[in-house]
């Protein structure tokens, strides 16, 4: 997928720019404030943990939300 623009064109995978896209719209829904999207992490974090067994496919893209969240307090 090209994420970038007609003039400079940046092709990534499909899976990359779903986390680009995520992590761009969870920014602006939550006012770039970290703390905010830190929180937002944690059901994400419950949900991997619930579907680990049964749905391992649903995990990974569940931890891989919660990875986009979180940092350490001085990552921003």
């Amino acid at each position: 997928m090209n994420i970038g623009t007609e003039d400079e064109p940046e092709l990534v995978p499909h899976e990359v720019a779903v986390q680009i896209n995520y992590a761009q719209n969870l920014i602006l829904d939550c006012d770039g404030d970290f703390e905010r999207i830190r929180a937002a992490g944690h059901p994400c974090q419950k949900s991997a943990a619930t579907h680990q067994k049964e749905h391992p496919d649903r995990a990974r893209q569940d931890a891989r939300a919660a990875d986009l969240c979180g940092g350490p307090p001085n990552w921003c």
